[in-house]
């Protein structure tokens, strides 16, 4: 995966931005869905041959995996 730090140049780079974003989306979508999609979507561009989309969509997974594990305030028990 290019990377917007190590390859500036690039038209084609991947940036946190775009990758936040997109898991973003992505989960305001499809919700707890969100992290198969992605991990489908890695997938399927590996077996493609197309090594940095696939490593594009491992990272959007990772985030995702990693904002669906946060507890949502409104899922918490209160303590009185």
């Amino acid at each position: 995966m290019s990377h917007s730090d190590t390859n500036p140049g690039s038209e084609h780079a991947i940036t946190t931005e775009h990758v936040c974003s997109t898991a973003g989306r992505l989960i305001g979508c499809h919700g707890r869905d969100a992290l198969e999609i992605a991990r489908f979507l890695a997938e399927e561009n590996r077996l493609a041959g197309d090594s940095d989309r696939a490593a594009a969509w491992l990272a959007v997974g990772s985030l995702v995996a990693d904002i669906l594990a946060v507890p949502r305030l409104q899922d918490r028990t209160a303590v009185h």
